[in-house]
């Protein structure tokens, strides 16, 4: 009974590991726009699904452009209130509501 379980969990895993390559191929590796280069000679700083390492990307754009939006915001311009009337601290009858 214990090896069956062993060897469910290990096919569980197994099938866990390998949906990337089920669901459509290799993953997108997207090159990280850096000023420092710390990787090995004839590789890059590159991302794929979040994680930064060393390799070289498939991806032409990096992955800050491709999920950046293409339409640029709009600015909200605010009216400032003013007072209609003129009312002098002191003076009888004046409210502020």
């Amino acid at each position: 009974m214990r090896i069956q379980a062993v060897l469910m969990a290990g096919a569980g895993l197994f099938m866990i590991g390998s949906t990337t390559v089920m669901a459509g191929g290799e993953n997108n590796v997207y090159p990280v726009k850096t000023s420092h280069n710390f990787c090995p000679a004839g590789l890059q700083p590159v991302t794929s699904d979040g994680t930064i390492c060393c390799g070289t990307p498939n991806q032409n754009i990096s992955y800050h452009a491709m999920m950046s939006h293409p339409v640029k915001k709009k600015k909200l311009h605010r009216v400032k209130a003013t007072s209609s009337f003129d009312c002098p601290i002191g003076e009888k009858g004046c409210s502020f509501d």
